[in-house]
């Protein structure tokens, strides 16, 4: 994005993570803009809404934050982000991050996947992403299995979220899919969550567990918040 590495501040890294935290301990009051209404702005927004009641926070995109979870899921969020305060200005396409945008502009819109896949011949998705089974194997390659952002996992409600909130399921699916092959046994398809957001301190949000087909709500000890997309 044109002007983000210039204006903005990013997560990509725990030293752009403290950047962030020192500059926000610095401020005693202000605008701080979240850019993307994903579920990595979502936290983002909640976390320094939370953390920084004296500062106003804004999260602006083009879609509605949580859109990709079920619809209890997302009012419990909406919920949580009214609570902290937190202004959701959507409907927006950011096309430049320019000096002055805010006090302090957050970047969290999108993820970029490492080209070695497709460069191997694995097939992949128009983002880069190896496209998988449920096992998670490519599909054309079979003893290459996928996870996490690397992985398109298609499950029965669609493509899993892409991020560590699916790494760690598929992770140990893999595992566990490998281990089964190897005793001759059939990989059964994976069961677990899809995707799960974090918007704040406790009693902010549900969990809503899935199964391949079909979502499940439940509520957890911590608050998060999770969905089949």
């Amino acid at each position: 994005m044109p002007g983000a590495a210039e204006n903005a501040y990013t997560l990509d890294s725990l030293t752009d993570a403290r950047a962030l935290a020192d500059r926000l301990e610095h401020l005693d009051h202000g605008d701080v803009m979240v850019c993307g209404t994903g579920l990595t702005g979502v936290e983002t927004a909640a976390e320094i809404a939370e953390r920084h009641p004296a500062l106003t926070v804004r999260l602006v995109g083009r879609d509605e934050p949580g859109a990709t979870l079920t619809p209890k899921a997302r009012a419990y969020l909406q919920a949580a982000l009214t609570r902290l305060r937190v202004r959701v200005e959507t409907g927006t396409e950011i096309r430049k991050v320019l000096p002055g945008t805010a006090d302090v502009v957050v970047w969290t819109a999108g993820t970029r996947v490492s080209p070695l896949a497709a460069a191997a011949g694995l097939e992949v998705d128009d983002r880069g992403r190896i496209v998988t089974d449920p096992g998670p194997r490519s599909v054309n390659h079979p003893h290459v299995y996928a996870v996490g952002d690397a992985a398109a996992v298609r499950l029965g409600y669609g493509v899993m979220h892409g991020t560590c909130q699916g790494g760690m399921p598929t992770g140990v699916h893999a595992a566990v899919s490998i281990t089964r092959r190897l005793d001759g046994k059939y990989a059964r398809p994976p069961t677990g969550p899809g995707n799960t957001c974090a918007p704040g301190g406790p009693g902010s949000a549900p969990t809503a567990g899935t199964s391949a087909t079909s979502p499940t709500v439940s509520w957890p000890r911590r608050p998060a918040a999770t969905s089949t997309g």
